[in-house]
């Protein structure tokens, strides 16, 4: 194995005073102390001595006071503010406090490293890069972790670019105001306050006063003042919340792979490079952060396979293919492509039995090349696979933006065409292209099957096989599956859960994927149900979503894009019991996961397969390699209920990685879950596949 090591540290805790914990005890115990233990450590710290810290659903403090003396102070913030603190009924000492290594590493985070924060950002500062009309702009994200039983910190790296100037100075070349709505932007006095302008709301000199009077932060205060009376005040979304801010006191971030690049002057490669960064580059600007800590004594080096063999493994093992006629091959993805037409697909859709697929065409080419790959498709289909092609419509877009390309999908959509090929110009530098992911992001809404092809793709012969594939497996057919099942389970299944606020009530919208244990796809089932404004889930949706006929006595992982919701634990736990089944809910998480590095000799990119062990239950892998010289984004897997350990869990993600068909590379997310977030938008505003339930897995 390559040795590894990971931005996570052990945090030094023997140098820490004894802590003591007090449990914060509300009227209603239904609440959560947590929505308020976080003012209430605020108001202690300015009220005691010490260190008060709401850590992990507690209060720690290395410096304990009397009971009387806290019931004094808890009946003065009754007092000030009721509305806040009438709820708290006490704040009790624990006398035989449980202090866990997260309380511990909470306490460090919210206090002694916190304090570092001036030489942080001093440091950060110096990881800025400037380009053409652009800067490159660094933050940090810290995060606690039990590893092993350790206190531990991850130091993770965020990049944005920004304008080099103020949306107010943008504004003054001539721009109206209501061209920049849409647009992200960044408070300039907060790195970390971020979102979208969504409306005007006049001009600094009519709201002056009322803005002051809305912030309490210095630093703004001071802007407000001076910024001139025409700056244009607007409104600005960040997460559920809206904000006003006038324009000299925010700047434009530009979104890679978005026309903003070419709109304000970028070059895209100086993009590129600054935010993809290299696996050395990022474990370096990581390292300078880190070591403003160790000089303070407050973390230890980063855990490494050298010092900690237990924690890292290289899950390296590829599993064997079976195609048609039981003919198994090992998985290679440099000769998949070959492998499928040596093999020959494993099993064939019912439908293209007598019958051709048919394909609709969006192309946005110059030439005829669409046309003519559409013809040599047909041929080497129908000479290799036996499968026959029909194209019923094709649909030129000569100025490629995104309403042509809204336009162009209504006008396939009316062919009930089986898939959709699109044809595009070469991409960029980066890993993604605006107009791919838009109308991929279209086609899903509306249950279509669609497959993007490049200039690059369609001008190279090698690159025939993997198109048939992806053709085939988006039509329903199964080119391939497992040769060695899951041992420990029967069925593999995607669920997505939906929840929004609709004219009267609530509509909930599910989607479940369901997969045999070998991988072969079984049927997607969805089901819409509208309820009253938070009432509960019904029963009858967990029964829609996992028939008994089914799952019944069936060991099922059950795969899901981020955290479940406690609600649908509660009813899968439930639905289980009543058929007898065993469902392991396995949470994929994307974001804000610590970056796995490999060490040969020099900083390299994390082998496929790298795995951090944070627990029985939990851990990172990486499941894929970028397509660009960057530092791969590893996944966080946790288990939430079950016997299996986290190491069969890693194994299902990772192998359901492979079952995306006629990729160039190794998709990041297993196909359970693929493009999870874009299908839960579409089903958000109410747009639905046709079918409610099929065997043709659209989202591939």
């Amino acid at each position: 194995m390559a040795d590894l090591f990971i931005e996570l540290f052990p945090i030094e805790t023997a140098s820490l005073p004894p802590l003591t914990l007090y449990q914060v005890v509300l009227n209603d115990e239904k609440k959560d102390p947590g929505s308020i233990g976080g003012k209430l450590a605020f108001r202690l710290n300015r009220t005691f001595p010490g260190r008060w810290v709401w850590a992990n659903g507690v209060l720690l403090t290395d410096t304990p006071v009397s009971p009387v003396q806290m019931d004094i102070t808890l009946d003065i913030l009754r007092g000030q503010m009721p509305e806040l603190y009438n709820d708290v009924k006490a704040i009790e000492e624990e006398l035989r406090p449980r202090l866990t290594s997260l309380m511990l590493a909470d306490f460090v985070l919210k206090s002694d490293i916190r304090a570092a924060e001036t030489d942080l950002r001093a440091a950060l500062a110096k990881l800025t890069i400037t380009m053409k009309n652009g800067v490159a702009e660094r933050d940090y994200l810290l995060q606690t972790w039990d590893i092993a039983g350790l206190p531990s910190l991850s130091i993770s790296l965020k990049s944005q670019v920004r304008y080099h100037r103020t949306l107010h100075e943008y504004l003054k070349d001539g721009y109206a105001p209501e061209s920049v709505i849409g647009l992200r932007v960044m408070d300039k006095t907060s790195f970390s306050m971020t979102g979208n302008i969504t409306a005007t709301v006049g001009t600094l000199g009519q709201q002056r006063e009322r803005l002051l009077t809305l912030t309490k932060r210095e630093i703004m205060q001071t802007l407000l003042k001076q910024l001139p009376d025409d700056d244009v005040i607007f409104r600005v979304a960040s997460g559920s919340y809206e904000y006003e801010y006038p324009a000299g006191a925010l700047f434009i971030l530009i979104r890679p792979d978005s026309e903003d690049v070419t709109q304000f002057g970028l070059v895209p490669q100086q993009l590129d490079q600054a935010v993809r960064l290299r696996p050395d580059m990022r474990a370096a600007m990581v390292k300078t952060l880190s070591d403003v800590l160790k000089q303070k004594n407050l973390i230890g080096n980063a855990y490494n396979s050298r010092t900690y063999p237990a924690l890292f493994a290289q899950v390296d093992f590829m599993p064997n293919l079976i195609f048609a006629s039981n003919r198994v091959l090992p998985y290679k993805n440099d000769t998949l492509a070959t492998d499928f037409i040596r093999g020959g697909i494993y099993k064939p859709h019912h439908r293209f039995q007598h019958a051709p697929i048919r394909l609709a065409v969006i192309n946005t080419l110059e030439d005829d090349s669409g046309s003519l790959f559409v013809e040599a498709l047909r041929r080497q289909m129908e000479k290799t696979t036996g499968f026959t092609i029909e194209l019923i419509k094709e649909r030129k877009v000569r100025v490629l933006n995104t309403k042509n390309i809204e336009s162009a999908v209504r006008v396939v959509e009316k062919e009930n065409a089986h898939a959709l090929l699109a044809f595009f110009k070469e991409r960029g530098a980066g890993e993604d292209d605006a107009n791919d992911v838009h109308l991929k992001s279209l086609t899903l809404g509306k249950g279509i099957a669609a497959q993007v092809l490049y200039e690059t793709t369609i001008n190279n012969p090698d690159a025939m096989p993997l198109v048939m594939m992806g053709v085939l497996a988006k039509t329903g057919n199964i080119p391939f599956a497992l040769a060695e099942p899951l041992e420990y389970c029967d069925y593999v299944v995607g669920l997505g859960m939906v929840r929004e606020p609709v004219t009267r009530g609530d509509r909930v919208t599910a989607l479940n994927r369901i997969y045999k244990s070998d991988g072969e796809f079984v049927r997607y089932v969805m089901e819409t149900i509208d309820l009253e404004k938070d009432e509960p889930v019904p029963f009858v949706v967990l029964q829609t979503l996992f028939p008994q006929d089914l799952f019944e006595n069936q060991q099922v992982i059950i795969h899901h894009d981020g955290g479940f919701a406690a609600e649908t634990l509660r009813l899968l736990t439930r639905w289980s019991t009543v058929i007898g089944a065993h469902f392991t809910p396995v949470e994929i998480l994307r974001s804000q996961v610590p970056r796995l590095y490999g060490l040969e000799g020099k900083v390299t990119q994390a082998p496929w397969g790298s795995f951090f062990r944070v627990s029985d239950s939990e851990g990172f892998i990486v499941t894929t390699m970028p397509a660009f010289d960057s530092t791969a984004q590893p996944l966080h897997i946790r288990i939430r209920d079950g016997v299996l350990v986290i190491e069969q869990a890693v194994y299902s993600v990772l192998a359901w990685t492979l079952l995306h068909y006629g990729t160039q590379r190794t998709p990041k997310l297993p196909v359970t879950i693929q493009h999870a977030d874009d299908i839960a938008a579409w089903l958000a505003k109410g747009m639905l596949p046709a079918a409610k339930e099929s065997d043709v897995p659209f989202w591939l």
